[in-house]
């Protein structure tokens, strides 16, 4: 995570906080990872690294607003949805609590900010696009989320993309 830092975003972070998703898709060994540690070094910004178990709605909800409470250097409230056990399938609806909460904790956010979130690979049926689509839409706008991943992730973004949201 960093603060924000002297001198002029980079191109690509100036694109990034110009939109309020930036999807970096290449396949392995194109240096996205590279890329981001040099853009997060650059811009205020929440970086979340895979889990080494892989990412689940739950997980990523967690580190996302541990991560909104470290940038902002406050407590953060708000409780997340119980989830009963690790294991337990996931259900739609407590995935979009999941996000829409994350979505309530990010307006403590006082400025323009990234979030960078490296090795997102989907697939159809994963059940973290269930809780990505609804924390895409409901972002206040000073947060801007950047995905890296291997594939173009299925989301449902066309709204986005047409009002030139998406870069």
């Amino acid at each position: 995570m960093s603060q924000a830092l002297a001198g002029p975003l980079p191109a690509f972070g100036q694109l990034a906080m110009r939109h309020r998703l930036t999807l970096v898709v290449a396949g392995a060994g194109w240096g996205k990872s590279a890329m981001l540690r040099g853009l997060t070094a650059t811009a205020p910004s929440i970086e979340v690294r895979r889990p080494v178990s892989g990412w689940t709605p739950f997980a990523l909800a967690h580190a996302l607003v541990d991560g909104i409470a470290e940038h902002t250097h406050r407590a953060v409230t708000g409780d997340l949805p119980a989830y009963p056990t690790p294991d337990s399938p996931d259900h739609r609806d407590q995935i979009a609590a999941l996000a829409t909460t994350v979505c309530a904790v990010a307006t403590s956010v006082p400025d323009d900010t990234l979030v960078v979130l490296d090795d997102v690979d989907l697939t159809d049926d994963d059940p973290l696009v269930l809780f990505l689509e609804p924390l895409i839409l409901g972002l206040p706008a000073k947060v801007h989320l950047v995905i890296a991943c291997r594939t173009q992730p299925n989301l449902r973004i066309a709204r986005l993309r047409a009002a030139g949201e998406v870069a």
